[in-house]
């Protein structure tokens, strides 16, 4: 099967399971949502996957959570979840955050949780734009409650998953509701994709 393939090239077995789960999270939603499932996801021309019909999705894995955002619309979104690692160096991120946000995460209280506030914006952002890496994460510019990646303006929230981590989505609208549901991992596992 192409997706145990797929996960067979994660270096760390956490990362195998985290694609796997992630990959069950999104044919949980294709199955109660639409008749289509895991073989009829196509991908653009940078990888971002996406379906033929009247839902969006995204996948983020850090640490202990996978989490998927998705609507059942055509808008175009992504998410980004980072668990909060004490020792990171944010100096080495200075290429790719903006003079003001490097200002912003000097003069904050909490310079950690403000570097992974700004970090999951720009991330959720690419994702939500669909050609991620391709953006230079430098020309990301974060407003109040939206974001510009070139002319186009996005709008984020914030989502509260745990203490530990950082999470935001971006749609392309600024009119949307946010549902939380938290799924067990024995909820899913009841489908037949595994990984050996």
């Amino acid at each position: 099967m192409e997706f145990q393939e797929k996960a067979r090239k994660f270096r760390f077995w956490s990362d195998r399971q985290a694609f796997v789960y992630g990959k069950l999270l999104i044919n949980k939603i294709l199955k109660e949502h639409t008749s289509l499932n895991l073989i009829d996801i196509q991908y653009n021309e940078y990888g971002k996957p996406f379906v033929y019909c009247d839902l969006s999705f995204n996948i983020s894995h850090s640490g202990q959570y996978v989490i998927c955002l998705f609507s059942l619309t055509r808008n175009s979104l992504g998410i980004d979840i980072e668990k909060i690692e004490p020792n990171i160096n944010i100096s080495d991120f200075k290429e790719v955050l903006t003079s003001g946000e490097s200002l912003k995460i000097a003069s904050s209280e909490d310079t950690l949780g403000t570097f992974y506030e700004i970090w999951t914006i720009k991330e959720a952002g690419m994702k939500a734009d669909g050609r991620g890496l391709s953006i230079p994460l430098d020309q990301i510019e974060i407003d109040l409650e939206s974001l510009k990646i070139g002319i186009t303006k996005w709008y984020y929230r914030n989502l509260v998953i745990d203490k530990d981590y950082k999470c935001h989505l971006v749609i392309d609208s600024p009119d949307f509701n946010v549902t939380v549901q938290k799924v067990k991992k024995e909820d899913l596992t009841g489908h037949k994709l595994l990984v050996y």
